[in-house]
């Protein structure tokens, strides 16, 4: 029998990774704004979620309860940086094409999002 500890424990763990599975879902949507950007706006959009990924988690005490355990320490995500680096490098990659890099985006955001249910 669980502890009223672990049970709050694995509440948390379940609510965090729901959490984390709603934000890669809504990013899937930002590839709806593909159609309306073009290929250097949107890597240049991708940067910006770099660099926030990798320096905003460990100074934004609200960012932290998305990050895991090892994540904490770090103080950043290595999963988020790599994430945008895929789109950034996709929208590079497929330069004034707007579904190619949107299938990259959907395969990620959804993949992951839904991944567990």
């Amino acid at each position: 029998m669980k502890s009223n500890t672990q049970k709050k424990i694995s509440q948390l763990q379940r609510g965090r990774q729901d959490l984390r599975k709603i934000i890669h879902i809504a990013i899937g949507m930002f590839g709806f704004a593909y159609a309306f950007f073009g290929w250097e706006i949107i890597a240049f959009i991708w940067m910006i979620a770099i660099f926030c990924a990798w320096f905003l988690p460990s100074r934004i005490e609200a960012l932290e309860v998305l990050l895991t355990h090892d994540e904490n320490r770090m103080g950043y995500s290595p999963a988020m940086i790599i994430y945008g680096g895929v789109m950034a490098v996709s929208a590079v990659i497929f330069q004034g094409r707007i579904i190619e890099p949107f299938i990259v985006l959907a395969a990620l955001a959804f993949g992951d999002g839904f991944s567990g249910f």
